[in-house]
């Protein structure tokens, strides 16, 4: 897949619950980012606080396979509250655009 971590901590971190809510408080770890250094434009965010509470958003997700793994994304809709919670100008850009995509 040649996807590389951008932050260093090991993924497998993110199972530890304990260990993660210790990352979002004293490191403010919003996202775990998987980037391609041959396609730096596509990467793909493990959103880590919700990430945590995925249960609330499986009964919106979506699967889409990938490299024939089939990975659940939380749906647009979730992924807009999601953004709107955030106070950043990339997450209202974001937004535009996943309207856009949701309603052309």
């Amino acid at each position: 897949m040649k996807y590389e971590q951008r932050v260093p901590v090991a993924v497998e971190e993110l199972g530890d619950e304990r260990k993660t809510l210790d990352l979002i408080k004293k490191k403010h770890l919003i996202a775990y980012t998987f980037f391609n250094p041959s396609e730096p434009l596509f990467s793909i965010d493990v959103i880590v606080g919700a990430s945590l509470k995925f249960r609330d958003y499986e009964k919106h997700c979506m699967h889409i396979a990938v490299w024939n793994i089939s990975i659940p994304v939380v749906s647009i809709d979730d992924l807009i509250c999601m953004k709107k919670k955030s106070d950043r100008k990339k997450d209202a850009e974001d937004i535009a655009a996943l309207l856009e995509l949701k309603c052309p």
